[in-house]
């Protein structure tokens, strides 16, 4: 195998283990990111990585950590794996269940294509209102307080995630920009326009500008909408609406106005059901994901420092 300019070939001598200096440069990435330089892309010089020090132990030591690590790394793999697999039956029972419905027989057509007789075509705002969020000034964001959710705290996985959150303290504002537990958000600019995300966190947050938040307007199962406006079909529809091109934009306007299939109340129940009942399945396995990466990140610590030696 041959590599080009933008890599860095490293070849293990006699008294080093390939697979225990994989590990050690997995453990070492962050030091090399900040060596990196360039402006158009990153890249680390041949004398930057030579300069790095590592600790080395004995040959046969080396070849027990790397088992540990490895072992470690095949369970992450195969619990990353279900979760894929549960990803795609999440998007395969949506694509029946939010078209088809459960146990129906007779279907008509319809402008969003055949849907079961009984349902109807409504637009979003019928029954669910976009709720902008506040303009925050970013020099009053603090490293405590409440957190603020922004459009770079919607992951890809469909969730809300808190960790790069900036907070604020505490303010006299409206509930209206205030996100509680089960709500569902959208981004509405940039790259990941029309990317939802549910917060599932008990403690309140606020909702910061660009990013929208869907309510009730009564009679309607918000489990089911939150659904309805992760389904690719739904995001497709946005984006031929977005303004901006390599920056997009949506108004709550053009979100509300997209035609939906609307099932009777009942049976948006039972499909939110069935639907939530996966993501409950994806967000235990992910918690559990989350512990075994915790679990190798410590064991590097200790392993590939030599603050613990293991007996071969």
């Amino acid at each position: 195998m041959t590599t080009n300019q933008g890599f860095q070939s490293l070849k293990c001598r006699e008294k080093v283990y390939n697979e225990y200096l994989y590990q050690l440069i997995l453990f070492v990435r962050p030091e090399l990111e900040k060596m990196s330089a360039g402006s158009t892309f990153q890249e680390i010089s041949s004398t930057n990585v030579k300069a790095i020090k590592l600790l080395l132990p004995p040959l046969p030591e080396q070849k027990k950590i790397a088992s540990i690590l490895t072992s470690v790394d095949e369970v992450i793999e195969k619990q990353e794996a279900q979760i894929s697999k549960l990803q795609d039956l999440k998007k395969a029972m949506m694509q029946e269940l939010l078209t088809k419905g459960i146990g129906h027989t007779e279907f008509k057509d319809s402008p969003v294509g055949m849907i079961p007789k009984g349902w109807e075509v409504v637009r979003l705002g019928k029954y669910v209102k976009l709720q902008g969020g506040y303009a925050f000034k970013s020099e009053n964001f603090t490293d405590k307080g409440v957190p603020v959710v922004r459009i770079s705290n919607i992951s890809k996985s469909g969730d809300v995630d808190l960790s790069n959150a900036a907070f604020h303290d505490e303010i006299n504002i409206s509930e209206a920009f205030e996100v509680s537990h089960s709500d569902s958000l959208i981004a509405m600019s940039g790259a990941t326009t029309g990317k939802v995300g549910r917060y599932n966190f008990r403690e309140k947050a606020y909702l910061n500008q660009r990013v929208g938040k869907f309510v009730s307007k009564g009679m309607v199962e918000m489990s089911y909408i939150h659904h309805v406006v992760s389904s690719s079909s739904f995001t497709e529809k946005l984006l031929i609406d977005a303004i901006g091109g390599a920056q997009p934009n949506i108004s709550g306007g053009q979100i509300e106005g997209v035609e939906i299939a609307f099932p009777p109340l009942d049976e948006q129940k039972n499909i939110s059901s069935i639907l939530d009942s996966i993501d409950n399945a994806v967000g235990a396995k992910q918690l559990k994901l989350m512990h075994i990466k915790s679990l190798k990140k410590s064991l590097m610590q200790d392993l590939l420092t030599g603050k613990v030696r293991v007996m071969v």
